[in-house]
């Protein structure tokens, strides 16, 4: 038996960031690894610049998801102004960035969000985790730090309804754990499964592949690739 920390995922709009190219902020169809990653750290209060806290966070947790919604796709077109600093200037907010940059200038990009998906997500603590599982439950009902899905402008629309299941498995811990009722008119994900190596899911594999959202420094927002296996409700070993 292996425990989880199991909880939902569910909003209006999400945004599961992908390698960003140009003007393009593209969304991948569900949770990315540095989302869960940044999701445990901004409820714990790890900052975003404390490198090595969010390493011990990225090092010491697996992640397994069953999507229920992939949710509608919906891009947005955006305007936005930015001030260029000198060369040691630094902006502490975004209204210090705009009154005192020595030049404001506009950037055109269009961005990426799923609508009204639906994740159901399974934590695993290993050896090094810097936070017990009972620890993260805690830290998820009361955040220190606002939490969202993939953006800023993206907040969960339901509680996330942390739960500890002892299982055999990520797919019994999941269909175990008390979920709140929710009706969506999302695209149905149809019960599909994704974890990362090293898990016992329950679910008979029907491929694995590489993501590129393994985060390595937030600081220079450089990620690196892993492997992610899949699978279906209906494939149950």
């Amino acid at each position: 038996m292996t425990d989880y920390l199991v909880f939902t995922l569910y909003g209006p709009l999400a945004s599961w960031g992908e390698i960003a190219v140009g003007e393009a902020r593209q969304s991948t169809m569900y949770p990315t690894r540095s989302a869960l990653v940044g999701l445990l750290g901004a409820a714990c209060g790890v900052d975003r610049a404390d490198e090595a806290g969010q390493r011990r966070v990225r090092d010491g947790y697996r992640f397994g998801l069953r999507v229920d919604a992939f949710g509608e796709p919906l891009r947005d077109y955006h305007t936005v102004q930015y001030g260029e600093p000198d060369r040691r200037q630094v902006f502490r907010t975004r209204r210090d960035e705009l009154l005192n940059a020595r030049k404001i200038e506009t950037l055109l990009s269009a961005r990426e969000y799923r609508v009204d998906a639906l994740a159901n997500v399974a934590v695993e603590a290993l050896a090094e985790a810097p936070y017990s599982l009972v620890e993260l439950r805690q830290a998820l009902l009361h955040p220190r730090y606002a939490l969202y899905l993939g953006r800023k402008s993206c907040p969960p629309a339901l509680p996330l309804n942390p739960t500890i299941q002892a299982s055999e498995h990520l797919r019994s811990a999941i269909e175990q754990a008390p979920r709140p009722p929710i009706q969506h008119p999302g695209r149905p994900g149809l019960g599909a499964y994704f974890w990362d190596a090293g898990m016992v899911a329950g679910v008979a594999a029907a491929g694995v592949h590489w993501r590129y959202d393994q985060p390595l420094s937030r600081g220079r927002w450089q990620f690196g690739r892993r492997q992610e296996w899949r699978g279906n409700a209906g494939g149950k070993l």
